[in-house]
């Protein structure tokens, strides 16, 4: 999300990978902002009619609380890559740790265009079975 002063903020975020292949995004400065909010919060009210005010990060919503879209350089290795993700999180009584990992693959310049090397290839055979047939007859 743009701010006022045209930097980004959560949502918009964009940061390169360290030297060591590493990436650190801190959630405790980012979260929503209205256009009448004076800065972005993690925590804010529902605006459903309840007896009990809720606090929204604490229902279910449809997207996910954080999303992180990576791109690639053109001359990434073909093959599978791990990514490893830790989150560190204070869940109100003590400090945890989750981590888990992905795989991200990199298909081959072949598999990238199959489809279109497999189109010439038909067109080539087909050219040269004319081409025999005018050839020979």
């Amino acid at each position: 999300m743009q701010r006022p002063d045209g930097s980004y903020g959560f949502g918009g975020t964009r940061r390169p990978l360290s030297a060591d292949g590493g990436l650190t995004i801190d959630l405790s400065s980012g979260g929503l902002q209205a256009e009448k909010w004076a800065e972005p919060t993690l925590f804010f009210d529902t605006s459903i009619p309840r007896k009990v005010a809720v606090i929204a990060t604490e229902e279910g919503t449809p997207e996910p609380p954080v999303r992180v879209e990576l791109t690639t350089r053109k001359k990434v290795p073909a093959g599978d890559h791990e990514l490893a993700f830790t989150l560190t999180y204070f869940n109100g009584k003590e400090w945890q740790i989750a981590s888990t990992s992905a795989l991200l693959h990199i298909p081959s310049w072949y598999k990238r265009h199959e489809a279109q090397l497999w189109g010439v290839g038909i067109i080539v055979a087909a050219a040269a079975i004319v081409v025999s047939a005018l050839a020979a007859g």
